[in-house]
Order: C-alpha cells, then structure tokens, then sequence
C-alpha cells in the first residue's frame, strides 16, 4: 500500500513549508512510529527535506555527536583517563 505520486508530491510540497523544528518533530515521531510503508515514505521525505535544509548531512550530524560521546565515556573511564594522562605528558614533551 502506496500513496499515489500526486499526493507524494502534495505532501512533499507542504512539508516544505514546515519549520525546521517542527519538521524534527516530525522525523523524530515518525522514526520511531512508522509501522506501514506510507509512513516509511513520509520519514523519507522529511528527511531528505531536512538533509537539504541543514549545512551539514543530518545524518553526518548524528555520526559526530556519537563519536564525541564515546570518546568523552572512554576518557572518564579508569584505563581512559590512564591514557588520556600519557598522551599529555606526551604531548608537554614535544
């Protein structure tokens, strides 16, 4: 089960004109709600609206934000902050 290519389009074109936040609501709602292939295609096309939107990738976004979270959890754990320690001793040295 589809929508049709003229309301694809009509949906398309209206969610042009959401607001960025709200258009985060709505990708974030239909993430986690889309149960039939009509909501799988809206979430695409919110996303790729929001994709075009952002200066960077929106999903590049998310990709740096884990990575600087898992750095920060490997810093404050014991063998984590062992190391971060050498590498600024190291690094006063040259």
């Amino acid at each position: 089960m589809f929508l049709s290519s003229n309301e694809l389009i009509s949906f398309f074109n209206r969610s042009q004109y959401f607001s960025t936040k709200k258009l985060h609501e709505l990708e974030y709602y239909w993430r986690y709600n889309s149960t039939h292939s009509i909501h799988q295609q809206m979430y695409r096309m919110i996303e790729i609206e929001l994709v075009r939107r952002g200066p960077k990738f929106y999903k590049y976004q998310r990709f740096d934000i884990i990575n600087y979270l898992d750095r920060c959890w490997s810093i404050s754990n014991p063998m984590g902050r062992l190391s971060a320690r050498i590498i600024g001793y190291i690094s006063q040295f040259v």
